[in-house]
């Protein structure tokens, strides 16, 4: 699995160009082409995922004051994934602390573009990043107005938009938002103080 692990380059500041022609062009950056969106707004569950996830081993204790702590589902190859919403939009995340930003997928950027929640005033370019297997993508970076985890919500969360079938990650522009965090493995949850 490819995943932004650091920031590389920055945008060339000055004009943004439009998302329009990426949208329209070869159907690019949202992948706008093709597709039906069922409404009311449906969960988000990578591919590989169950639409019932199973629960996890030890329920969450009451937070501590000032904290918040949100149930983890382990997955295969030691990920734990994290439900939350974004712009209203149920999606299971990836938990992915050395991520830079949080990354969505084509296909759920594309639901965000169709219900109104990511438009052109969204886009704010492309970037490069490092992956974890060393090599380097220009992805496009768009501005996700609410990302909600548990109680706690981030507004206007710097994004990615990965390759077609990548999995949603829960990155550093949402959890450096929190004085802190950290995962108990022994209860599978996040704390974000």
């Amino acid at each position: 699995m490819l995943e932004p692990t650091r920031h590389i380059r920055k945008n060339s500041g000055g004009h943004q160009p439009s998302l329009r022609p990426k949208l329209m062009g070869a159907g690019a950056a949202l992948g706008i082409i093709g597709g039906i969106i069922a409404y009311p707004p449906q969960p988000y569950y990578p591919p590989q995922q169950s639409y019932y996830p199973p629960q996890p081993a030890y329920a969450p204790a009451a937070p501590a004051t000032g904290s918040t702590e949100i149930a983890l589902t382990s997955g295969d190859g030691g990920n734990f994934y994290v439900d939350g919403t974004v712009d209203g939009f149920p999606v299971r995340f990836v938990l992915d602390t050395g991520a830079s930003v949080v990354q969505i997928p084509p296909d759920f950027a594309r639901q965000l573009y169709l219900s109104g929640q990511l438009t052109e005033a969204d886009y704010r370019g492309h970037d490069e990043f490092g992956m974890a297997n060393d090599s380097h993508e220009i992805q496009p970076i768009v501005n996700l107005r609410s990302l909600t985890i548990g109680d706690r919500t981030v507004y206007n969360v710097r994004a990615t938009i990965g390759k077609a079938g990548s999995d949603p990650l829960l990155g550093q522009t949402f959890l450096s938002q929190f004085g802190s965090y950290t995962i108990d493995n022994r209860r599978n949850v996040l704390v974000l103080g």
